[in-house]
């Protein structure tokens, strides 16, 4: 049974859209002064993730105030308000507005990092994987018609063996493989209910038998060594590329994109 909508003027209306962008522009000027006083990432998502589902409350809300109402009054759907589906609604209307840069939290690496991919994205996992699948059956494919031989792998790294016609030694060494060399597919974890579930609470993942763990943007990045093009070696990242400058950078697209939009109840947004 559909409970019945929230009936509201549009006065109404057009006070609770304001009241939600005030929560919106709370929220991220509370991940920005964890950002930017050395706070922790978790808690900087968390305040993120919120703004975003307030405004796709706002945004469901407003859609509603454009269509109008025939006696000047809005029937509000109750679940927007109380049951767990609507975080997924929101979420939702808030992505479709908001710009890439707003809604695309990390690229994790399906093969090194499955587990920082949250539960209730199992779908993403599972296509990544198919993915890395297509790309090492291409290479053996590009393979076996140029002559070469496959690369050896054992466990995710690239196994390589040396022998010295001198002395008669058999060396074997194991590499962290390069992108092209292990057809690494990466998928993007957005922010939304899922990803600020993981970052706030330790998720255990029957399926595989894991914990889960944060999806927070490492400190370190792999690079070809110079000294041998089969390896790569990991190295610190530079300020650039160091949270909090991922959270801020989308906080700052996040306010230039809902500063720009017309709001048919005449809301503002403060920034």
């Amino acid at each position: 049974m559909v409970a019945r909508p929230y009936v509201l003027t549009r006065r109404q209306a057009a006070d609770g859209i304001s009241l939600c962008l005030d929560k919106v522009s709370h929220a991220l000027g509370g991940a920005e002064i964890v950002c930017q006083h050395g706070g922790d990432e978790t808690v900087a998502v968390y305040l993120y993730t919120v703004a975003i589902e307030e405004l796709g409350k706002a945004l469901l809300i407003d859609d509603l105030f454009a269509k109008g109402g025939g006696d000047g009054s809005l029937e509000v759907p109750r679940q927007w308000f109380r049951v767990k589906t609507a975080h997924k609604e929101k979420f939702e209307r808030a992505h479709a507005m908001l710009p890439e840069e707003a809604i695309a939290y990390q690229k994790v690496d399906v093969y090194y990092d499955p587990e920082k991919i949250p539960s209730e994205h199992g779908g993403r996992l599972a296509d990544g994987m198919e993915m890395l699948k297509a790309c090492h059956d291409l290479e053996s494919r590009l393979c076996r018609e140029s002559g070469a031989a496959p690369l050896e792998r054992y466990r995710g790294y690239v196994v390589v063996r040396d022998y010295d016609r001198d002395t008669g030694v058999h060396t074997v060494t194991l590499s962290t493989p390069l992108p092209y060399e292990a057809g690494r597919v990466f998928t993007t974890v957005p922010y939304d209910i899922a990803t600020r579930k993981n970052m706030l609470y330790a998720d255990w993942d029957d399926a595989n038998k894991r914990w889960n763990r944060d999806a927070t943007i490492a400190p370190t990045r792999f690079v070809a060594d110079d000294d041998d093009i089969r390896r790569s070696v990991e190295v610190d990242k530079d300020e650039s590329e160091l949270y909090p400058d991922a959270v801020l950078g989308a906080i700052s697209s996040f306010r230039g994109a809902v500063s720009a939009r017309e709001w048919a109840s005449g809301a503002t947004f403060a920034g």
